[in-house]
């Protein structure tokens, strides 16, 4: 009985360990296992089942006291080398490994189990020894030759690790695997050429495979060989013509070779085709244009070519925001708006998206109560900005409530001017609330902020000095200042009004009807609808000839 238990271990010990190996006294005729065999294996396979179990400890003891017992009993080296390795002690896991295979060989398991530990030390040369003797006794078994070729890698002998492969391709031929892998040694050896031939030789043994020639164009790309590039191109055109991506390949080629027409068309072929996704293709507009070309050079091209992204990025809020820029800086502000709301939708915490929305809103006819909605709610989530304060001052204006825009712009004021955004603005309308208000001496007070902000801003001037004659007000001062604004433009008609009214509030109609006649006739001479026609002109026209002829 004892003897059928000890025999049942032996099964489980060689199915476990798989360290059995048949030694020379196995290959007998007469095969013979004594007791004391049967008994090691026992104990073999109890250390075993403790190091299954996670008793790593308790199993080494019992690999230990194997060893001690019988130090040409193989197997004992060999799990002990498995256990040490796992616990970080290299230098032992080597002794035993290095024991083990002493021991026996040509036993496959121990051979690996040593390169493993080898691996372990960053002995790439004892490594490839173990691993020559491993390919030697089995020829057949590709992956070894891939081990083989990569312990030389870590020896750092690039040179064998490449033979290494070509005996490999000697057995099985040209594989990618093999050919890639040499392609990067050869490269890493600084052999170009070597490591193109590899590519090479497969494109040429399979010609349908295109991922070969779009290596083998990039190469080309780089070392400028576009004649080269090009072929390679159109092996790829002529067996996969429906795929997306090589036409962004010739976009590019195109483009180095300073074919800016084909580049376009490949591109926008490309785009048109293509089925991924539609932040890739964003990716890839983006990436084929700097920003000065997409927004100025070649912008018309670069726009096109949104348009077509734009039909596959339906509701796509990084496209939609992306898109509203386009939109907006070709002025197409109605749908520019619509891509910026299809963004906030989804992402309403970025004041810049609110704010590109707000002066699209304000630049686009007919959107008035949009942009006097969005101010107000750009206001609530943004307080510290001041263009929502602004707009709502502005439209609140518009309404002639003059209190209630006066409130927001001095919001604005409050807030302070980021290198003067929107300060003349804000004064400008200042100015303007408190004239309506009968605010006099703030209205003046603005205007005259508006003209240390800007001594050229000859609108707010004109404006300044009409008010000060309207209200008969240091009509010398009007004067210099609506003498300056003619000075520059002459023949502005509202400029030559407002000068020949101040000379009337002076006294000096005779001098003010030159002026007041020639700003008639530009007015007259000037295209405009009837409910655009200036009764002003006309009053004034007439209040200085009977000023004139009275004098």
């Amino acid at each position: 009985m004892k003897r059928i238990l000890i025999y049942c271990f032996i099964v489980l010990v060689a199915s476990a360990c798989s360290s059995t190996s048949k030694s020379a006294s196995e290959k007998r005729a007469n095969t013979y296992i004594n007791e004391e065999q049967l008994l090691l294996d026992a104990e073999m396979l109890e250390a075993k089942t403790l190091q299954e179990n996670g008793k790593k400890f308790e199993a080494m003891k019992r690999y230990d006291a194997l060893i001690k017992k019988a130090p040409q009993y193989a197997p004992a080296y060999y799990e002990m080398s498995g256990v040490l390795l796992g616990i970080g002690m290299n230098d032992s896991a080597q002794a035993c490994a290095e024991k083990a295979a002493k021991l026996n060989e040509h036993n496959e398991w121990y051979l690996m189990r040593l390169a493993q530990v080898y691996e372990a030390q960053r002995d790439g040369k004892s490594q490839a020894q173990v691993w020559e003797k491993l390919v030697k006794q089995h020829p057949d078994k590709i992956e070894y030759y891939y081990q083989l070729s990569d312990a030389y890698i870590l020896a750092n002998d690039i040179p064998s690790a490449i033979e290494v492969l070509d005996r490999l391709e000697k057995r099985i031929g040209i594989q990618e695997a093999t050919s890639l892998q040499k392609q990067r040694l050869w490269a890493a050896l600084g052999k170009a050429d070597q490591a193109k031939k590899e590519i090479e030789r497969l494109a040429e043994t399979i010609p349908q495979e295109q991922k070969y020639n779009a290596i083998l164009a990039e190469m080309c790309m780089k070392e400028h060989n576009y004649k080269q590039a090009k072929q390679y191109y159109d092996n790829i055109l002529k067996y996969h013509p429906n795929d997306e991506y090589i036409y962004f390949s010739l976009a590019e080629y195109y483009k180095q070779t300073g074919d800016n027409k084909n580049a376009f068309e490949s591109l926008k072929t490309g785009l048109q085709q293509s089925t991924m996704e539609c932040r890739s293709k964003l990716q890839i507009l983006a990436a084929s244009y700097s920003t000065e070309e997409f927004y100025h050079s070649k912008s018309k091209e670069a726009f096109e070519l949104m348009d077509i992204v734009m039909q596959t990025c339906d509701g796509d809020p990084a496209a939609a925001l992306f898109y509203g820029d386009v939109l907006m800086r070709q002025e197409k502000y109605k749908e520019a708006v619509e891509q910026f709301r299809i963004h906030l939708a989804t992402d309403s915490s970025e004041y810049e998206v609110w704010e590109a929305l707000l002066v699209c809103e304000n630049s686009a006819e007919g959107m008035a109560k949009e942009t006097q909605r969005d101010a107000q709610r750009a206001a609530e989530l943004f307080p510290l900005h001041p263009l929502p304060h602004y707009l709502q001052g502005f439209y609140a204006y518009e309404d002639k409530n003059f209190a209630q825009a006066i409130t927001f712009l001095e919001q604005c004021e409050q807030l302070g001017f980021t290198n003067g955004y929107l300060e003349g603005e804000t004064m400008s309308l200042l100015a303007e609330c408190h004239y309506r208000l009968a605010e006099y001496e703030q209205a003046w007070n603005y205007f005259e902020k508006c003209l240390q902000l800007d001594g050229k801003d000859y609108y707010n001037m004109n404006n300044y000095a009409y008010y000060l004659a309207q209200q008969q007000e240091r009509l010398d001062y009007a004067e210099s200042l609506s003498r300056k604004t003619i000075e520059h433009d002459p023949n502005n008609d509202t400029f030559l009004d407002t000068y020949a009214w101040v000379l009337h509030q002076l006294g000096r109609d005779c001098e003010a009807l030159e002026y007041i006649k020639k700003a008639v006739k530009i007015e007259q001479s000037t295209p405009k609808d009837a409910e655009d026609s200036n009764n002003t002109l006309s009053d004034h026209l007439n209040i200085i000839q009977q000023g004139c002829q009275n004098h």
